[in-house]
């Protein structure tokens, strides 16, 4: 496969690469980048370790976070809302159980002001997100912390529709 390849290439010993190829689901494969391969691999690895690891990539005008913890209920809602609440835009998820209870969450985000996530941004939302996943905080909470109260009055905002989609 061209995920196996780009292993490959960066060195990856054959028996790492095969532990990796076997404990992701198919549909990663189907959905990733098999240039991604490598740096999901080394993450799951560290993260294995540590219980939360992440990574980021930059693009012009946006960030790629990579996020794997130990995979349980709510966890995507407690990422999501530890983002939220840094005021981190998540424009993509995509979301991956290995089958030895790993999540491997890849979100596409921006910055409140659009672009590029700023790294003290990071730094603070990745702290906080650690102290929700070992219990010591909830994400009501952080959210709360992070809340400025607004002088405007409210103003009725008319719906506007969720799109989810699933495959």
């Amino acid at each position: 496969s061209e995920a196996r390849e780009a292993i490959l290439a960066r060195g990856v010993a054959p028996e790492r690469a095969e532990r990796f190829l076997v404990r992701m689901p198919r549909r990663y494969f189907a959905f990733a980048d098999p240039a991604d391969a490598p740096r999901a691999l080394r993450l799951l690895e560290i993260g294995s370790r540590r219980g939360l690891a992440t990574s980021l990539r930059d693009s012009d005008d946006f960030t790629t976070v990579s996020i794997t913890a130990e995979d349980r209920p709510g966890l995507l809602a407690a990422i999501a809302g530890v983002l939220s609440a840094h005021r981190i835009d998540i424009l993509r998820a995509d979301v991956f159980s290995s089958s030895d209870g790993r999540a491997l969450d890849v979100f596409v985000v921006r910055g409140p002001h659009g672009g590029r996530v700023e790294r003290s941004r990071w730094r603070a939302a990745r702290r906080d997100l650690a102290r929700v996943l070992r219990g010591e905080e909830t994400v009501e909470s952080v959210v709360a912390r992070y809340r400025r109260p607004s002088g405007l009055p409210r103003r009725h905002v008319p719906p506007v529709a969720t799109r989810v989609r699933l495959d």
